[in-house]
């Protein structure tokens, strides 16, 4: 497999870290060591609403099949969930969750 470059992605100001495609192929979300969370639309090839309330850098992203929500992974040691908030020009998108370390380490029956 040859790998060859196609659009950059300026507007990261530190490596990008990881990748996560919508379903449609509309948006890439893209997550790195500059705690930026950015939301590119792939027609306009241009980045649409970013997102930085990690306290440092993310490691990963995923996204729903619907596009109604963003998990992003930081080494902050917690775990955002982002809802979208879709108007017919504009998307934007709210933390609804924030899983912290200790949410996991909750036995069963605390």
């Amino acid at each position: 497999m040859r790998w060859s470059r196609k659009v950059p992605l300026s507007g990261h100001g530190a490596d990008v870290l990881d990748l996560a495609w919508t379903r449609d192929s509309k948006y890439v979300v893209s997550v790195g060591m500059d705690r930026r969370i950015m939301i590119w639309q792939v027609d306009k090839k241009a980045f649409v609403h970013f997102l930085d309330l990690h306290e440092k850098f993310v490691q990963g992203v995923a996204v729903d099949p619907t596009f109604e929500h963003i998990v992003s992974c930081s080494n902050d040691r917690t775990c955002r969930v982002w809802k979208s908030v879709k108007s017919k020009r504009t998307i934007s998108f709210f933390i609804k969750r924030v899983l912290k370390r200790f949410d996991f380490d909750k036995k069963e029956d605390d």
